[in-house]
């Protein structure tokens, strides 16, 4: 996915409620008539709203500013740059221009000098026909482009005009998967519709239909957990994703009442996606930054305008899940804060080893990478070069959803927060993607609870991770963490910007480092962090320097300057069975924390490479981690069993309730006992899915032998 295509879709947005008419109502009109339908709504969703006077003030600027020949003196025509490509700015002002041409009511609209200008750059670009060394531009970027500029001002093309440019557009033949394929189809709709060639148009909706699908094994797209893979087995849904949901909403509901409608269980499959996998991944204005691959090096990353758009294409279609798109679309727009429906429930998504929390006032996430998938995307086009750390264990925790805006350039990217890493000298270099050296990798979720743990091994490093989310604070414990070489290794629990005093348990902490005793707490932009006995944690706030340019190398080298808050761990050089445990309280306050650091209500019963596991008393609530068989105990007689390895959630209010999951990703009869205070051990057996659902999580009733 390139640089520049979220200000595509930017000018995507419908002006009028109506933009259907009554399409739903009415029976499919003739071919030639569904095309003109078709192409109407296109030209229609090009527009500027009515009461945007920006972009008048932009072309104007633009149309003064263009050479005789129909160039701009600032555009590097000659650059072969494959990310952020320059020439495309050319394109972009044309763009402008004719929105501001056509713009209903506009200062610009109709403007003679305008209408030249915009043809004149127009005519420059058909004659030039640039092209860059990346194949995405010259079949999906610049025709995408040039698609909107072409109908704009169709009506005062000269025939001439339009082949030249239709030509320009056929590139874009339909192939690829994912989200590249609806790229391509789409603009095959776009040149159909200005060629007025319906049977094109209809291949192309029937081919973008078509990738509207569950995708199994290792194939690209929407995976039955309802996250999204590109570029192989890597988690995209905040990138590559991103667009599919608003594309393929925008698409459908161009078809909408026409011969080229999609089928109704199409819409049903963009629904899943969008509400049961990607409103789960989103705090705010911020997408989770391990869902994004490589576009977290680009200024801007994360952010969910593009999500808004499909949203509100999503309801124009009048979808059976209408209500939940409202309140989705309104948790976008206002902020958590003000919504009338906050996202409450745990989701873990097993076929990318990906588990996400919500609770009404913070979000949190555990990204890790196993055997079966990859941690992050090749750095093509010289991008994501830092990668390398992404799913290590990445611990994302957000309030408001700003925590890590625009922080990516000043970041040290062996600190990605919850990641356990060595850090030798020098900086990190070569091919950020890998795959997973280990099975034992996954999640259990009853949907309002879970937890997520990891074996990771990378390099000379090993260790067992295991993350257990609950309604005020999620606990976080790792063991056995030894590493081969001398290098110091740290786990880092957070590294966001800084925002208003710092707290501890000794009291005010000024900017510097800092060594907080441990057991102790430390507070921060409302969330607080207790230590368990025998940490090691380190503070550092301030100033740090970086640029955007050592991410990718499109970007500037301007230096930028952030003040971090920045808490991790040390485990040594060459550890040899280290461990931590802490605690994260979001929304907990500063004049809490004393009382609250006490009594967390969170008790670890055991945290060995063999068996992680803690109890929420007051929730009534047991998470395990089992590497091996093995039996976890509490003091008052209660205790679990198991014959296998597994992840293991049991409730034991207020009524006795099982949940388990295999983290190999296997199918497993599992045998869980379960012995609560006064009564007799239960033995319950539990089928543990396969094939597509393989690693997902399975609740009791199952049977139940006395």
């Amino acid at each position: 996915m390139n640089a520049e295509y979220s200000s595509f879709r930017a000018a995507c947005l419908l002006t009028a409620a109506a933009v259907l008419g009554r399409a739903h109502a009415e029976a499919p009109p003739a071919g030639k008539a569904d095309l003109m339908t078709v192409k109407k709504r296109i030209y229609a969703s090009r527009l500027p709203a009515a009461d945007d006077t920006r972009t008048a003030t932009q072309a104007a600027g633009h149309a003064k500013s263009i050479s005789p020949d129909g160039t701009w003196k600032d555009v590097d025509y000659r650059s072969r740059q494959p990310s952020s490509w320059p020439a495309a700015r050319h394109l972009g002002r044309l763009r402008v221009m004719a929105g501001a041409l056509r713009q209903p009511g506009g200062e610009m609209a109709g403007n003679a000098g305008l209408k030249a200008a915009t043809l004149r750059g127009l005519d420059h670009w058909l004659k030039k026909d640039y092209r860059n060394p990346n194949w995405w531009w010259n079949e999906i970027g610049v025709p995408m482009q040039l698609g909107q500029v072409l109908v704009l001002v169709d009506r005062d093309l000269t025939p001439a005009q339009r082949a030249a440019g239709v030509r320009i557009m056929k590139r874009s033949r339909i192939g690829k998967t994912g989200q590249n394929l609806v790229w391509l189809a789409g603009n095959q709709v776009v040149w159909g519709c200005l060629a007025g060639d319906a049977k094109a148009v209809e291949s192309a909706f029937k081919r973008m239909a078509a990738e509207i699908k569950v995708a199994g094994g290792d194939r690209e797209g929407v995976k039955p957990d309802w996250s999204f893979w590109q570029h192989g087995r890597c988690l995209y849904s905040g990138g590559y994703g991103k667009g599919f949901s608003c594309d393929g909403a925008y698409f459908a509901m161009l078809a909408a009442g026409t011969r080229f409608a999609f089928a109704p269980e199409k819409i049903g499959v963009l629904s899943s996606y969008i509400l049961d996998g990607q409103q789960w991944t989103v705090r705010g204005r911020a997408l989770d930054y391990g869902t994004i691959g490589r576009e977290i090096s680009r200024p801007g990353a994360g952010r969910t305008g593009t999500l808004i758009q499909a949203c509100r294409y999503m309801l124009k279609l009048k979808p059976p899940r209408e209500k939940e798109f409202a309140d989705l679309l309104d948790r976008l727009e206002n902020g958590p804060e003000k919504a009338r429906a906050p996202l409450v429930g745990n989701r873990h998504f097993w076929r990318s080893d990906f588990m996400t929390h919500h609770r009404k006032g913070w979000y949190a996430s555990a990204r890790m990478f196993s055997s079966r998938v990859d941690n992050t995307d090749t750095p093509c086009n010289q991008e994501g070069l830092l990668s390398h750390h992404i799913a290590d264990g990445a611990n994302f925790v957000m309030r408001r959803g700003d925590e890590y805006a625009g922080i990516f350039p000043v970041w040290d990217w062996r600190l990605v927060p919850g990641v356990t890493a060595e850090h030798p000298k020098g900086r990190l270099s070569g091919n950020p993607r890998s795959r997973g050296k280990q099975a034992f990798v996954g999640g259990v979720s009853d949907g309002e609870y879970g937890l997520a743990a990891m074996q990771l091994a990378r390099g000379g490093l090993s260790a067992h991770k295991a993350w257990f989310f609950f309604d005020r604070e999620y606990a976080c414990l790792g063991a056995g963490i030894t590493c081969k070489s001398k290098a110091p290794v740290l786990t880092s629990v957070n590294q966001c910007l800084l925002k208003g005093g710092v707290l501890s348990s000794a009291g005010k902490l000024a900017a510097g480092e800092h060594r907080p005793a441990a057991p102790g707490w430390v507070h921060h932009d409302g969330i607080g962090y207790v230590f368990g006995k025998g940490s090691r944690p380190v503070l550092r706030t301030g100033e740090q320097a970086g640029s955007w340019h050592r991410l990718r190398k499109a970007s500037p080298k301007t230096p930028v300057k952030l003040d971090v808050f920045g808490l991790r761990l040390e485990h040594g050089a060459g550890p040899k069975g280290a461990s931590y445990v802490y605690t994260v309280a979001p929304g907990v306050t500063a004049a809490e924390m004393p009382a609250y650091a006490k009594g967390t209500g969170v008790e670890v019963l055991s945290n060995t490479s063999a068996l992680q596991a803690v109890r929420h008393a007051k929730l009534g609530i047991i998470g395990a981690v089992f590497a091996k068989p093995g039996t976890v105990r509490a003091g008052d007689g209660l205790s679990l069993g198991v014959e296998e390895p597994c992840l293991l959630l049991v409730r034991t209010r207020p009524q006795l309730r099982v949940t388990a999951s295999n983290p190999l990703n296997r199918p497993l009869k599992l045998k869980v006992t379960v012995s609560l205070p006064g009564g007799a051990p239960r033995t319950f057996t539990l089928d543990l899915p396969g094939g597509e659902k393989a690693g997902s999580s399975t609740t009791l009733p199952a049977r139940n032998r006395r």
